[in-house]
């Protein structure tokens, strides 16, 4: 190998480091300001402390308060619901942070208004009556003084009426829940504190975005076995970069629980792209979404045109042309070949103990196939990983001839399988998948497991267990998303073809047509 291939591949999760990093500080600094604006606001409106006076200059007291109880009460969701928990919680304070932000601006622009407008009408009001009650009494007050004499003086009380009137009136504390019927306003440290936080924020918010887009994702390449040059997969920016924030670092995604929103959104795109479509829609999510971008050949698919693909799933699920795809050595079933248009990865003896070890992650072959026995029959023996790009013709052929034993359909994760995610620990081969065991009379016992993964909307197969497989012949197909096709031989049983050896000896994959020679029986 000539190019670059190799260190590209192996630096890209690397180089993705510092800016994924960087992506998820300045979320946590954004989440940090959302917890303090709504720390304020709480101790603007709720006090915590009972005995602490519900008063402007004890706010700082509640709202350290509020801030110790989020702060836990976000720790300990974050260490056991994980993201999906800490996501919700951080959504419920957003709302919260929404909702006394208006109630904040109620009081402040209108119910404040409204009682200082009151207040002055009632002292305008009572401005009037005591005129009024001054102008009638001053006459009658001024005939008895004159009936009774200038040495007669005023006696005390007299005047206790106009007194009790004149007297200013008296505020009430209020109970302990003052603030929660009737908050003041917010004090000025306050004002600053959310000031401060929404400042942090914006600068935040805007510090991830440039992160983000000013991240350059390595080129992943793989070797074209066919024109026998090094091929450069096409990936969009978008999801090159979303890929890699899950799983750049090792295990990540698995310890956080990914999961739960990768199985809402494969969900969400069971339903998108199984949408019918328009004619505009058809040019604009199939030709210039995967034709146009992908570059694909749709001479060798039928049909040809993209307008007769109702939806972006049975686009995605097309058929080749009769004779495209010629299955190797048709006379000779010792030849085995590539089970779909893939990238093939080869471990060429499986470790023994029942596991092996691929990029880093530790897998047992009884977790992959839930079952000891059957692990143990391939132990010691070659595991060959075909991986199907969202590009790829997507459904899967017969690799040997044989007889199917064994079918189980078991659940796991939904983890993306393409490279980036294959090499993060994630144990992504324990994703939704169906095992199965086939008898072939010249490989012995062969383990075919089809593996889901994101926006995998279902694996169907056409074969069941007693069903005869004839190389080449068409099993079944993945719905929308990339995927894999993993087969297992037993200990002498294959002979894996050299080029294939050697590129994955450099962990390079080689990207390889369904029906083409990949080894022969041993």
């Amino acid at each position: 190998m000539t190019t670059n291939m190799v260190p590209d591949n192996e630096s890209r999760r690397d180089t993705s480091k510092p800016p994924v990093g960087f992506v998820f500080f300045f979320a946590a600094i954004a989440i940090i300001t959302i917890v303090v604006t709504l720390c304020v606001f709480l101790g603007w409106a709720f006090p915590v402390f009972h005995f602490i006076s519900a008063r402007p200059q004890f706010e700082i007291v509640h709202t350290l308060a509020w801030d110790a109880l989020l702060s836990l009460l976000l720790i300990i969701v974050s260490f056991t619901a994980w993201l999906p928990g800490m996501i919700i919680l951080v959504g419920i304070f957003v709302t919260f942070n929404l909702v006394l932000s208006l109630w904040y601006l109620y009081y402040h622009f209108w119910y404040h208004r409204r009682e200082q407008r009151r207040a002055e009408s009632e002292k305008a009001q009572d401005r009037e009556r005591n005129s009024e009650s001054q102008d009638q009494e001053q006459p009658k007050k001024e005939k008895e003084q004159g009936q009774e004499g200038e040495g007669s003086g005023a006696k005390p009380g007299d005047n206790k009426e106009a007194e009790k009137k004149e007297k200013p009136k008296e505020i009430s504390p209020g109970g302990r829940w003052a603030f929660a019927k009737r908050p003041q306003r917010l004090h000025r440290t306050q004002c600053i504190t959310i000031l401060a936080s929404a400042v942090t924020f914006v600068v935040a918010m805007l510090c991830l975005g440039i992160s983000y887009g000013a991240w350059n994702v390595s080129t992943y390449y793989v070797w074209d076995r066919e024109n026998s040059v090094p091929l450069a997969e096409i990936q969009p920016s978008t999801v090159s970069k979303s890929t890699l924030a899950l799983y750049t670092f090792d295990g990540l995604a698995q310890e956080v629980e990914v999961n739960f929103f990768l199985v809402i959104f494969t969900q969400w795109c069971g339903s998108y792209y199984n949408e019918t479509l328009s004619a505009a829609d058809q040019t604009d999510r199939i030709l210039n979404n995967y034709i146009d971008i992908y570059q694909i050949n749709m001479s060798q698919f039928s049909p040809s045109n993209y307008l007769d693909y109702p939806t972006v799933n049975a686009f995605f699920i097309r058929n080749l042309l009769p004779n495209s795809r010629p299955v190797a050595s048709p006379n000779n079933t010792g030849v085995l070949v590539s089970p779909a248009d893939a990238r093939i990865l080869v471990v060429k003896t499986i470790p023994s103990g029942f596991s092996l070890t691929l990029k880093g992650d530790v897998y047992t072959i009884s977790d992959i196939f839930d079952s000891d026995s059957k692990g143990a029959l391939f132990e010691g023996g070659t595991m060959i990983i075909a991986r199907l790009a969202p590009q790829d013709y997507h459904r899967y052929h017969a690799p040997v001839d044989g007889t199917v034993i064994t079918r189980n359909v078991l659940g796991g994760t939904i983890f993306s399988v393409n490279a980036d995610a294959v090499q993060s620990e994630n144990q992504v081969f324990l994703n939704q998948r169906v095992v199965s065991i086939v008898q072939s009379p010249d490989f012995g016992l062969v383990g075919f497991v089809s593996v889901g993964a994101t926006c995998i909307a279902s694996i169907v197969d056409n074969f069941q267990p007693g069903s005869t497989w004839t190389r080449g012949e068409e099993l079944g197909f993945f719905q929308y998303g990339g995927s894999t096709v993993v087969l297992f031989f037993g200990p002498n049983a294959v002979v894996v073809d050299d080029d294939l050896l050697h590129f994955s000896g450099f962990h390079v994959e080689t990207f390889t047509k369904m029906g083409t020679q990949i080894g022969v029986a041993a």
